[in-house]
């Protein structure tokens, strides 16, 4: 920096984390280290062992994660959750259940669009009624 203009500006330490290299076990404040942790098993695919820890982070925690992980279906699950703690195994539980449902209606949306099978079929392969058919394909399976 040109020496003219350096009393300007203000030489400030800076750390940078990486939550992709940092799984929180160095931190000693709680809500810092299960949001790294949670953070660092995403990014890692161990959604199944975060699952599995049954870890309860606080509120905050959780709206941090479902922010830094822009994720639309966490921010709406906090807002049904009353309390101070919140179960990310139930959250991501939910979650998981809103995309396979999600996954069965555009399944069953492309199947209906490329005549593939008939209504008949489809339903008989889903495991449901015919006349459940429509109600897949117009979200109501994701209520």
């Amino acid at each position: 920096m040109p020496k003219e203009i350096q009393p300007y500006f203000q030489d400030y330490q800076m750390y940078l984390l990486c939550v992709r290299d940092e799984d929180g076990r160095k931190f000693s404040q709680t809500d810092v280290r299960d949001l790294f942790h949670i953070l660092n098993g995403f990014y890692h695919n161990q959604v199944e062992q975060l699952k599995k820890e049954n870890l309860f982070v606080s509120r905050e925690t959780y709206q941090a994660v479902a922010a830094v992980q822009n994720n639309d279906k966490l921010l709406k699950a906090i807002i049904k959750e009353e309390m101070e703690e919140v179960s990310m195994c139930s959250a991501l539980e939910r979650i998981w259940e809103d995309g396979r449902k999600e996954g069965v209606k555009r399944m069953i949306e492309k199947l209906l669009e490329q005549n593939i099978l008939s209504e008949e079929q489809i339903a008989e392969a889903a495991g449901i009624k015919p006349a459940e058919l429509a109600d897949l394909t117009e979200l109501k399976l994701l209520e």
